[in-house]
């Protein structure tokens, strides 16, 4: 996914017969610097979360939701698969 966003922002600089990689490059590194930094972030606020909600319920609890939930879901999948319509 990434591959092809950064390949769009390299593209869409101002072409300029004179331009070459290295003078792209300070456009690469940040593009890549947002990219990572974005990742980091998103990781530390997940595993945060999911350390805040360990300490509120038992991992028992917390798979018997999560895997009523999926079952729930699963059944609805195959209803409208089946081409089910609740009017």
């Amino acid at each position: 996914m990434c591959g092809g966003i950064v390949g769009a922002l390299t593209l869409g600089l101002p072409p300029d017969p004179g331009t070459s990689t290295a003078n792209r490059l300070p456009f690469l590194l940040a593009y890549n610097l947002g990219r990572i930094t974005s990742y980091v972030t998103a990781g530390t606020l997940a595993g945060g979360v999911g350390a805040w909600a360990a300490h509120l319920i038992s991992v028992h609890h917390a798979q018997l939701g999560l895997q009523i939930i999926a079952g729930l879901f699963m059944i609805l999948l195959g209803l409208y698969l089946a081409g089910w319509q609740g009017h």
